[in-house]
């Protein structure tokens, strides 16, 4: 694909053959941005490179990235003059590692010290084209470890295309395409599989789609790992950037529909119905909060007609939401576990379930 010129380029100054490269795409995340690349120069396993991509912050990220790159021979740094976003920084990036693998990592995250290595060397002993592992799960408003997104079990996961999509699930608070991906460069570039620009939200689960849809395996190593920050806070009720009122569901589901198009000739029918079901989950939850907009602004008629808009597939699927959010809340004291990652347990240990 074509990119634009960046306004600024510090290339690495160790030129020694790299195993992985490191993306950290950062946008006015001057806070955290050392913490994150701490967590990389830290990391247990040697030959790392480091790839910093400033996407036009207005903070004073790029003198923090500038002093970074000066006293780190393996940090690289980009700078873009217009922002692109998420995406195109995570291809642009990339296409300009000649590393064997390639992870990303968000600005507001952080690896734990082993992570790199565990994780490659499990995806390397089972052949595998990627490797991923459990989170640590973090509340952006008083930095609380909320939990961890699966429980520590010291087990090797195989995913699949059919059990990737079987155990996705938009309305629920984790999702296994919220697992942060490190790639074996060759198998990306080989398939052209690239992070899908027009998306500002949802990139990994689609990138994975993608992977797995190019016939890519994965290994998930449930020891957490890698320290994601929720977009909003189970505990505090907090966002994490202040512009942010609610997940853009909306342009979710355009998105969505874009990839059931593209892969109609690709994907089984039931492999298709998959992606179409996840669409349906995100007009639900859209359906939901634009509902729940309407009565706040006390506009009833707004919100009544919002509710018919769907009449009677909406209903059931509100229906079933609430359902589920229920008895979500319910079970929680008896087992923390997300349902998606239950059935996943009951399917897969090295092995990929069918």
């Amino acid at each position: 694909m074509k990119f634009i010129e960046e306004s600024q380029e510090l290339a690495v100054r160790d030129a020694s053959q790299k195993l992985v490269t490191v993306i950290i795409p950062n946008f006015n995340a001057a806070d955290t941005l050392d913490r994150a690349v701490r967590s990389v120069l830290d990391q247990s396993l040697a030959g790392i490179e480091i790839h910093i991509v400033d996407d036009a912050s207005t903070d004073e990220s790029w003198a923090l990235i500038s002093d970074l790159w000066r006293r780190h021979a393996n940090v690289r740094a980009s700078r873009f003059a217009e922002n692109r976003g998420r995406a195109f920084v995570a291809n642009y990036a990339t296409e300009r590692s000649r590393a064997t693998w390639v992870a990303i990592l968000d600005a507001d995250d952080w690896y734990e010290p082993t992570r790199l290595e565990a994780v490659i060397a499990a995806a390397d002993a089972l052949g595998v084209e990627m490797g991923t592992d459990n989170q640590f799960i973090i509340d952006p408003g008083n930095g609380q470890t909320v939990g961890t997104a699966l429980p520590v079990r010291g087990e090797r996961l195989l995913l699949d295309l059919d059990c990737y999509q079987a155990n996705s699930d938009a309305t629920r608070s984790f999702d296994v395409g919220m697992f942060k991906p490190v790639f074996r460069r060759a198998f990306i570039e080989a398939k052209g599989i690239e992070y899908y620009v027009p998306a500002r939200r949802g990139q990994d689960y689609y990138v994975l789609l993608a992977f797995f849809a190019a016939g890519g395996r994965a290994v998930i190593v449930d020891t957490p790992l890698y320290s994601y920050v929720q977009p909003f806070g189970s505990i505090s009720r907090q966002w994490s950037s202040a512009g942010r009122k609610r997940y853009p569901f909306e342009a979710m589901k355009q998105i969505n529909d874009h990839f059931v198009m593209h892969y109609a000739d690709q994907f089984t029918p039931y492999q298709r119905a998959r992606l179409i079901a996840r669409g349906q989950q995100f007009d639900t939850v859209a359906a939901l909060h634009q509902i729940r907009e309407a009565v706040a602004d006390q506009d009833y008629t707004r919100a009544g007609k919002r509710l018919m808009m769907g009449f009677p597939s909406l209903w059931w699927r509100l229906g079933g939401y609430m359902l589920r959010r229920i008895l979500t809340k319910a079970s929680r004291s008896r087992d923390a576990t997300p349902a998606a990652i239950r059935r996943l347990r009951s399917n897969m240990s090295e092995s990929a379930c069918g």
